[in-house]
């Protein structure tokens, strides 16, 4: 029917969920529908919030039917929460959702805190559409919907250069022969 289709899969923990509701709630505004996939257990004051807001909670269902779902999606949301405890979780976090979300091509909306690694990866790398802070969430969705950029040059590089399968195994090979002949390792 022409909206764009937004999906989170993931947990809902380290106080994201409080960062997911607000961007359901922006979706649901801008005339977008967002789907959540996750093993988290919702309340029944989530559930509600969700159903106001046309939020398709959607549960667990096993990762290769994530990965069909994400074909599916026009913009795919990796979420971190903006609290100063969330924050104190994920500084040093790359979450593996990175990798995963820029192998499908698809459009990213990253949401959470300047500072922490996962958000400050796609932003060096321009592979998604950030809101750094809750009141950026609006005009990032807006993006989204009305322009979902292309980010493909920039993504097949990040794929190229930092996820490349064969680049990770030989260097890591290197770090070991290096530590067995005690030339340690170079950081």
């Amino acid at each position: 029917d022409g909206k764009s289709v937004f999906i989170y899969a993931g947990n809902l923990g380290c106080e994201r969920l409080d960062s997911i509701m607000y961007k359901g709630k922006v979706i649901s505004e801008k005339n977008g529908i967002f789907k959540i996939y996750s093993a988290t257990a919702i309340d029944a004051g989530t559930k509600q919030y969700f159903e106001q807001y046309n939020i398709n909670f959607c549960g667990s269902i096993p990762h290769d039917d994530v990965v069909k779902e994400f074909e599916k999606a026009d913009i795919l949301v990796f979420s971190e929460g903006f609290s100063k405890k969330a924050f104190g979780l994920t500084r040093f976090s790359m979450s593996t959702k990175i990798p995963e979300y820029l192998s499908t091509g698809k459009t990213i909306l990253a949401v959470g805190n300047k500072g922490i690694a996962s958000i400050e990866y796609l932003r060096k790398n321009k592979v998604a559409v950030i809101a750094d802070s809750k009141n950026k969430i609006e005009e990032a969705v807006k993006i989204c919907i009305e322009k979902q950029p292309d980010f493909s040059e920039n993504v097949k590089r990040c794929i190229e250069n930092d996820f490349n399968k064969s680049k990770i195994q030989y260097n890591i090979k290197q770090d070991i022969s290096n530590i067995i002949n005690g030339e340690g390792v170079e950081i």
